[in-house]
């Protein structure tokens, strides 16, 4: 018995070593991070270091009464604790972080926003931004019978597809009055941050995938034929597999306007059905004129924090 002890005790102080160690490592991620990014973090490593006690009190009761029972009948029931307690810590994790911690869903008359929270970093600021592109649903909800002149391709879950910017900060100005929120386009490197995954930093070409097929539509995968016509079109929006962050649509469907000016032309991200997949690429940077409009032109909505 005093050899089984001696063994369930190592193996005891080796666990409680463990998650004293995880626990040390989640307060060192959650000092880099800021807002509820650093406290989920900081929830993980609260169980940690609760496993961490249980595990250490086990080893001092088996030595100081020398009882391998309550050793091995503890470790046994912290064993399935621990396996419980990292699952649970994984389904906050990726319920938070992989899709948002704290979206919102702001009512429009009869229609809803979706917006994604990003956490930011050192050189930008936490922000929300858009589940899916404007659609054509919300587009008509605040322009009414005006906003027809911003829809080439009709249908009410097809994002707007024939905005300028000019219309586009028109009608960010009215939905503004109506939601009495403080809605704006994305700045280009908001957008190139939340493409990019936020704090996740996934690296990948296109929003979500190094695999355009997965996460964009482009002039490459939007034809299907019927009855021999071009069916080449923007597509509903939320088809294809999101990002890190849960949001769909960031490389192709439609082009994406931007706050920032470089000249006398405005900034436009993402790509579109109309054009070819090197477009859809996150880096790269295309401009237009604020009054200038297309049949694949449209926007994405942002709120500060």
């Amino acid at each position: 018995m005093d050899k089984i002890n001696k063994y369930l005790v190592v193996f005891s102080s080796i666990l409680s070593f463990f998650f004293f160690s995880i626990f040390l490592y989640e307060l060192i991620v959650a000092s880099k991070l800021t807002s509820h990014a650093s406290q989920i973090h900081v929830f993980r490593a609260d169980n940690y270091f609760i496993l961490y006690n249980l595990f250490l009190i086990i080893v001092i009761l088996s030595i100081k009464r020398k009882r391998p029972f309550i050793l091995l009948i503890g470790t046994f029931y912290f064993i399935v604790l621990t396996i419980r307690v990292v699952k649970y810590n994984n389904l906050i994790y990726n319920k938070c972080h992989t899709y948002g911690v704290d979206n919102r869903v702001i009512n429009v008359g009869s229609q809803t926003i979706e917006m994604v929270e990003v956490i930011g970093n050192d050189s930008i600021n936490d922000f929300y931004i858009g589940k899916y592109e404007c659609t054509q649903e919300i587009w008509f909800e605040v322009m009414g019978t005006d906003g027809s002149e911003g829809v080439f391709w009709k249908g009410k879950s097809r994002p707007v597809d024939f905005v300028s910017w000019n219309e586009a900060k028109i009608f960010i100005a009215k939905l503004n009055d109506i939601s009495q929120c403080n809605f704006r386009l994305p700045f280009e490197r908001e957008w190139v941050y939340a493409a990019n995954g936020g704090i996740h930093k996934t690296g990948y070409r296109y929003a979500g995938s190094n695999n355009p097929d997965e996460v964009a539509w482009t002039w490459e995968n939007t034809w299907i034929p019927i009855y021999f016509k071009d069916s080449r079109r923007p597509r509903r929006v939320g088809l294809k597999k999101p990002n890190a962050l849960g949001i769909y649509d960031l490389s192709g469907n439609v082009w994406e306007w931007c706050e920032d000016k470089k000249g006398d032309k405005r900034v436009i991200k993402g790509g579109s059905w109309y054009q070819s997949v090197e477009g859809a690429d996150i880096d790269d940077e295309y401009f237009d004129y604020s009054d200038y409009k297309d049949r694949c032109n449209g926007f994405r909505l942002v709120l500060s924090k």
